[in-house]
């Protein structure tokens, strides 16, 4: 993708016109709508140039749904954005350039905000359904899209923001969540609640219910990982001078087949595996 400017203004060689440009990134793209001249020449008729606030709380819910998706898709870095009367800055995902161009346009010429709306919604993470109570399974393909690695890396840090303890394990295809609230979070919670306006604790109670799946247990530092195994048994092995050997020969001739045999295809006969040290094998006379 190419840098491009789209001018929302007749006149595209004047200074106070509006533009949009296009950035493309390694991860996303940056659309941004500059109205630096604009704002000035407003300005210099006496004339506020802010932006509305309706304006400026949808550009907000759309940059926080745009950063979640692109942390989500495995953006490792980090964002740099504006939403004041200047500059107004959109870092979203490819599949969703045009219509972010095509929401700021409505968004300035008409003050139509629905398209920044509808962009939002469309980027917005299902993150609390992610984080509810409850031990169980999200698939890949069915719950995300990302690799399990990956998304067990953005929903531990949704997680922590939220003072939650994940309880996560990612897969070969899914991840296992159990989120629960610690102690010292609820209590925190309880003692100032004017810091978290519309908290309501849902995992403290919560039990879950018999018919939700059990997670595999893959083991910890007091997994017995001889477990239901087979215990080894060495078996010392009797010699008699007065049977028949396993190699066919009987008496002291068996005693001399070293001799006439390799060490290694007489312990084969007689053991059944092959020796990888016959040398130490000895003989009673």
């Amino acid at each position: 993708m190419s840098e491009r400017t789209i001018h929302l203004d007749a006149d595209q060689r004047d200074w106070r016109c509006r533009k949009i440009r296009i950035r493309a990134h390694r991860w996303y793209a940056r659309v941004e709508l500059e109205r630096d001249g604009y704002v000035d020449a407003v300005s210099s008729r006496g004339d506020t140039a802010e932006l509305p606030t309706a304006y400026t709380d949808v550009v907000e819910k759309v940059q926080d749904a745009a950063v979640d998706r692109l942390w989500y898709d495995g953006y490792p870095g980090s964002f740099t954005w504006s939403n004041g009367s200047r500059w107004v800055t959109l870092p979203v995902p490819f599949t969703e350039v045009e219509a972010a161009v095509g929401a700021l346009r409505e968004a300035e010429l008409q003050n139509d905000y629905s398209g920044l709306a509808a962009l939002a919604g469309r980027l917005t993470l299902p993150i609390e359904d992610w984080l509810a109570p409850g031990e169980r399974e999200l698939l890949r393909g069915v719950d995300f899209h990302s690799p399990p690695a990956v998304f067990l890396r953005f929903l531990r840090g949704k997680a922590r923001s939220s003072g939650l303890r994940l309880n996560g394990r990612a897969t070969a295809g899914s991840v296992w969540v159990r989120p629960t609230l610690p102690t010292a979070e609820k209590q925190l919670r309880e003692m100032f609640p004017e810091q978290y306006p519309g908290w309501v604790d849902r995992w403290s109670g919560h039990v879950d219910s018999g018919d939700t799946l059990h997670r595999p247990w893959v083991g910890g530092r007091d997994q017995d990982l001889s477990q239901h195994a087979a215990p080894v048994q060495f078996r010392l092995l009797q010699l008699s001078l007065d049977h028949e050997c396993r190699c066919g020969y009987r008496g002291r001739a068996a005693m001399t087949a070293v001799s006439t045999l390799t060490t290694t295809r007489h312990g084969r006969l007689v053991c059944g595996f092959p020796r990888t040290s016959p040398g130490r094998v000895t003989w009673p006379w």
